[in-house]
């Protein structure tokens, strides 16, 4: 009986074992999906802008980045309003919901960023 028992775990470390390459992969491919590259405004594609603009009345796009699935971060700031809001649009101009543990991490990015180094 005990046998079974220690035949039972060595399969199930086995398997945790497995997975936890594909969890592996499955987080830096998420990872690699988070980062956005800063470009210039006016690379962001019209059907983006159109969106915005859309969307936002008066707003102005004041930085944009995109990330490997052409999904662009981009800050907007309304007129008249003094604060900037960051939202994302896909390369067809639809609106995305971020995760919001994505949302958490940049919001402490923005707040507190990286002191250079020197």
């Amino acid at each position: 009986m005990m046998s079974v028992a220690v035949i039972g775990i060595m399969l199930a470390a086995g398997n945790m074992k497995a997975q936890v390459p594909e969890q592996e992969e499955v987080e830096q491919e998420a990872q690699k999906q988070d980062v956005f590259e800063p470009i210039e405004v006016s690379d962001v594609p019209d059907k983006v802008s159109d969106a915005v603009d859309e969307k936002y009345e008066d707003a102005k796009i004041s930085s944009a980045a995109v990330n490997d699935d052409d999904i662009y971060k981009l800050m907007v700031q309304t007129e008249g309003e003094m604060s900037l809001e960051t939202v994302y649009f896909d390369e067809d101009g639809e609106e995305k919901e971020m995760k919001e543990e994505q949302q958490e991490v940049e919001e402490e990015q923005e707040t507190n960023p990286t002191p250079p180094i020197k």
